[in-house]
């Protein structure tokens, strides 16, 4: 149990930390607790992707869905949203491996010869080679592979369910009904068959 000075001490401290105060810093802090984005509710922009590249991106799909209605419209983002999230795993398979590979390099293998003088790029070339075994048995072990795959064929089942409805509703919109004419009302009697 925290005594009353502790307690008024901490209320003082935590007054003086308000965090970010900028749009910038609110902005960056915003990302702290993303990893990947794959999962995210909102699709965002992670570093190293090009917002004008998505952006042409987004046109383009856009201009191939062809969505004429708010609702087909809200298709249309989800399918484009989903199918950049798409585009990302193998960039994040790639950085993994990399990543792996200069840890694993840098732990291993001295940067020179014992002479002093660098190694030769084909030298270092199949030191990565050699380590990518291990880093695919590492990415195994670890279930990265699998969560990736996890993620890879939810982003495409999603894609592909909302392309189908995307479409239906897009054919829905397209089928002009026939207007209907009214029945005619008649005061007289429908003439009755006769019976044999």
């Amino acid at each position: 149990m925290t005594s009353t000075k502790q307690f008024e001490a901490n209320r003082r401290n935590a007054s003086k930390s308000t965090g970010p105060r900028t749009a910038a810093g609110k902005a960056r802090v915003s990302k702290n607790a993303m990893k990947h984005g794959l999962a995210a509710a909102k699709l965002i922009l992670i570093e190293g992707e090009d917002e004008e590249e998505f952006k042409a991106f987004e046109d383009r799909m856009f201009d191939a869905l062809n969505p004429r209605t708010a609702l087909e419209g809200e298709y249309a983002r989800r399918i484009v949203a989903n199918s950049w999230r798409l585009r990302r795993i193998p960039q994040i398979e790639a950085a993994w491996f990399a990543f792996q590979t200069y840890l694993n390099l840098k732990q291993r293998l001295p940067r020179e010869a014992p002479d002093g003088t660098p190694h030769p790029a084909e030298y270092l070339e199949a030191a990565d080679q050699v380590d990518l075994g291990r880093l695919v048995n590492t990415m195994f072990q670890n279930g990265i592979s699998e969560r990736l795959t996890r993620y890879q064929v939810s982003l495409r089942n999603q894609v592909a369910q909302d392309i189908a409805e995307l479409k239906a509703l897009q054919i829905e919109d397209a089928v002009e009904l026939e207007p209907v004419d009214a029945y005619e009302i008649s005061s007289e009697p429908a003439a009755q068959s006769e019976s044999v």
